[in-house]
């Protein structure tokens, strides 16, 4: 129930297609499916029906590009030009931040993936260079949260996939965090 899938059994690889490509629904019935003559294929589900032919189904070609969308320091939004004094101009046009080490005992950011044909299927990665050197899939979720760094630079990269292909589109954002007086 979660799409269509091309799988290669050569190199074992796979793509999922959702909604995203147009599919009536995620759902399909058993044995609800045909080949035709002229190499189409016909899949019955809950909302209707698919024809297609896989020769000329090819993967979305556009990229997701990852905006971030909000910053907090425990739990409260960061504005732009407020008491924090972090934020110069808006979270999702920074390329660098400064976090004050009495602020970076534990922050958050929120981002989104431009993608409006089907936003529930975009699932999302994320490492924190400096701190660690593997991504972290985290599904559907869109925010993450860092606490108790050391005063050090570090840079967050963020980014999405959407049904099953990961995008070699980065979000990057430097972090600072200046060493206690």
């Amino acid at each position: 129930n979660k799409g269509l899938v091309r799988f290669n059994p050569w190199n074992e690889e796979l793509l999922i297609f959702g909604k995203s490509y147009g599919l009536q629904n995620l759902q399909f019935n058993i044995n609800a499916s045909a080949v035709c003559s002229n190499g189409d294929m016909v899949f019955g589900g809950i909302g209707g029906f698919n024809v297609f032919n896989p020769k000329k189904l090819q993967p979305d070609q556009n990229k997701l590009e990852v905006i971030m969308t909000g910053l907090k320091l425990f739990d409260r939004d960061v504005y732009v030009m407020d008491n924090s004094g972090i934020l110069t101009k808006d979270i999702s046009l920074a390329k660098e931040l400064t976090i004050p080490y009495n602020n970076a005992r534990h922050f958050s950011f929120s981002f989104v993936a431009l993608q409006f044909s089907d936003p529930a299927s975009v699932k999302y990665a994320y490492k924190l260079l400096g701190f660690e050197d593997t991504w972290n899939y985290i599904g559907n979720v869109n925010h993450i949260s860092f606490s108790n760094l050391e005063p050090k630079d570090y840079t967050l990269q963020i980014m999405a996939s959407n049904d099953g292909q990961w995008d070699n589109t980065v979000k990057t954002l430097k972090i600072s965090i200046p060493p206690p007086l």
